[in-house]
């Protein structure tokens, strides 16, 4: 596969995945934050099970399922981290405005950049640490601009709430990625759900208060959102990013991430009627010189694992 193939891929990806934050904050107008992801993952574990029965997916992907300990690491890491994560988000956009939470969003490639160079001896060299830069300057103009930025302090709590989902969302990502190594994608991502889906319904009934479950009402809206987000913004683009990750580094894969904020503010224009401003053309720009930088990248190896089919340009 080719760098310029892979970015493809990993950019319809993040269009299918830019709408989400959009549906739960609709959803959440109906049901409680925590409600949403409790409804989302067991939905989204269910489908990753069945889709591994189908004689097609084991012919064509040849998944492997892990071993009995990484099984049970995978689970864990989906109990405590993922679940943790989705709840912090979903949470968080009650307490702060879906513009910050962007802003934070862009921080992904850095703080996985580290991650991929500490913990998974990934080579991250001058020209990707340049398209990350590159990058997260044109999602920094898209959200604020050419001013300094301006966190309201009422939200202070909100963004504080969503950089720690961040953070263990990236860890999830850095200690899964070792065990896809050891076994494939896709069922390293059915255990990682099925403890996640665990993890949205059993600390909810522990902790309650903030995280309390409550479904108020479940319109047609609501089916059509879940729809989406377990099958769409789901099983499928989840699903890719896994069997990706077997031969592509995270590193390079989370600088794909720089485009949903201008993808949200053009959803914003069409769906929201919002302004689509210069800044939003500046920052947009930015961000596709970054990925150019990044997909001329020739240096893409891994500590550890061979790249088949993996080629730069």
């Amino acid at each position: 596969m080719s760098t310029a193939r892979l970015f493809a891929i990993l950019a319809l990806l993040n269009v299918l995945w830019a709408p989400t934050n959009m549906m739960i904050s609709v959803m959440q107008g109906s049901m409680s934050p925590t409600a949403v992801v409790a409804l989302r993952w067991p939905l989204l574990a269910f489908c990753m099970w069945a889709l591994l029965l189908i004689p097609q997916t084991k012919r064509l992907l040849k998944p492997t399922f892990p071993r009995t300990g990484d099984a049970t690491r995978a689970v864990l890491i989906g109990f405590f981290c993922v679940s943790a994560s989705y709840m912090l988000y979903s949470y968080a956009l009650t307490k702060t405005t879906s513009i910050e939470a962007n802003v934070l969003a862009s921080s992904y490639p850095v703080v996985m950049g580290l991650f991929a160079y500490l913990f998974l001896k990934e080579h991250v060299g001058p020209r990707r640490w340049l398209a990350i830069a590159i990058g997260l300057i044109g999602a920094y103009i898209v959200s604020f601009g050419w001013q300094w930025p301006n966190l309201s302090q009422e939200n202070s709590v909100g963004n504080g709430l969503f950089v720690l989902g961040l953070i263990l969302e990236c860890t999830a990502l850095t200690m899964a990625t070792k065990i896809v190594l050891r076994s494939s994608g896709l069922g390293t991502l059915a255990f990682e759900a099925t403890g996640a889906a665990l993890g949205c319904v059993i600390w909810p009934l522990i902790i309650k208060g903030p995280l309390a479950l409550r479904i108020d009402a479940f319109g047609p809206s609501s089916v059509i959102y879940t729809i989406y987000l377990v099958l769409i913004g789901g099983a499928f683009a989840f699903g890719a990013w896994y069997v990706l990750v077997e031969k592509a580094p995270v590193s390079l894969m989370m600088l794909s991430t720089l485009i949903q904020p201008p993808i949200a503010a053009f959803l914003g224009y069409m769906f929201l009627h919002e302004k689509v401003t210069q800044n939003t053309i500046i920052g947009s720009i930015a961000i596709v010189v970054g990925l150019i930088v990044a997909a001329t990248e020739k240096n893409l190896g891994v500590a550890g694992r061979e790249m088949p089919g993996y080629e730069a340009g």
